[in-house]
Parts: structure tokens; C-alpha cells; sequence
């Protein structure tokens, strides 16, 4: 029932708070959500997410709009050392022409935080329907993707301010999860990498 903005509107509106106060708020805030973001659910849920990034064919990575730029971050981090992943988020307009191409054992990893983009909530009822695995990242158990999403992986939403902290704790988390498990062939990916 809140307007769509709502938490970012929250974030703007205290005047009576600036400088220093400010940074100190903030700080406070998302340090209080990493710490009620690290569950056991989460770490049950982030393993299997993992196991089921390494095992697919393809990693497809979606997300849409105030989530597409986690979603870009995260495909530039895994595809410096690992070859199975395609970044969806940039072709939004041939999304379907994407998906209705997905090979078998591909799955799609969506990132999808409050507010949810209805595309998003399609396209995973699209994947769903093929029977795609998605692993579905995001700020609210109550999002519409998340029955139709194979594993979830929750982080704190914030009721004072706008933050995508935890988010993008969680997606370097993975990225480093799956390097160690490839490390052979990703450190030498980013070293060659680094010569040139």
C-alpha cells in the first residue's frame, strides 16, 4: 500500500539530519541490515544458489529497473573468469527471443528488489512454465517471482532508507564462492587478463 518510491522517499525527507549525522546514519542502518541479512536460511540458500550456478550450462542474469545496474555489476565480476554467463539485462526488449532460446540445464538468476518491475514477475512465470531454475535474489519474501523461483535468496530490506548494500554483499559473495571453486582456471583467467 506504500508508494512505489517509498523508501528512498523516507530516505530524503529528514531534514534535520545533515553532514556528519547523515554518514553516520547511514553507516549505522546498513551495518544493522548486513547483520540481519546473514541468517542460517540465507547460508543454506546461498549454498545451494551456488551449487546450482556451477552445475547449470549457462548462468542467465537478469535484472530490471532499479535492480538492473546489481544485475550488470554481477555479470561483469563472473564473466572476468567465468565463461558460463550471459548478461540479459541489457537487451530487455528481446528478453523473450532470449529466453525461448535457453538450453537445457541453463537457469536464470534474477535480481528483483522492491519495486518489482511486472516484466520481471512475467518473465519468471515464462521460466517458470518451461521449468528454467531461477534463483531469485531479492529484498522481500512477499515478491510475486519468489513462488516461482527454485531457490531464494532474502536480504534485509531497510524500513529508514534506501540501500542495496546487502544486495551487492550477497552477489560478491557468490562471485568469490564460485571463483575459489574454479580457481584454477580463474586465477589464470585474471592473470592473463592482467598481462594484457
Amino acid at each position: 500500500s506504500k508508494p512505489t518510491w517509498w523508501h528512498l522517499q523516507k530516505s530524503l525527507s529528514n531534514h534535520e539530519i545533515t553532514g556528519n549525522q547523515t554518514l553516520t546514519d547511514v553507516w549505522n542502518e546498513v551495518t544493522n541490515l548486513l547483520n540481519k541479512t546473514l541468517t542460517e536460511q540465507l547460508a543454506h540458500n546461498f549454498q545451494k544458489a551456488v551449487e546450482m550456478m556451477i552445475n547449470a550450462s549457462q548462468i542467465n542474469i537478469l535484472g530490471m529497473r532499479s535492480s538492473k545496474a546489481l544485475a550488470i555489476y554481477f555479470g561483469n565480476l563472473l564473466e572476468e573468469f567465468y565463461p558460463k554467463v550471459k548478461q540479459l539485462s541489457l537487451e530487455q526488449d528481446f528478453i523473450y527471443d532470449r529466453v525461448i532460446r535457453f538450453k537445457e540445464n541453463e537457469i536464470l538468476f534474477l535480481i528483483s528488489n522492491s519495486p518489482y518491475s511486472s516484466q520481471s514477475v512475467e518473465i519468471a512465470k515464462f521460466c517458470h512454465s518451461r521449468k528454467v531454475p531461477i534463483i531469485l535474489l531479492t529484498d522481500h519474501l512477499s515478491s510475486p517471482i519468489a513462488s516461482y523461483s527454485t531457490v531464494v535468496l532474502k536480504t534485509e530490506a531497510s524500513q529508514k532508507q534506501y540501500s542495496v548494500v546487502p544486495t551487492i554483499t550477497l552477489l560478491e559473495a557468490l562471485v568469490i564462492e564460485i571463483g575459489r571453486r574454479n580457481s584454477q582456471s580463474a586465477i589464470s583467467n585474471l592473470s592473463e587478463l592482467g598481462k594484457i
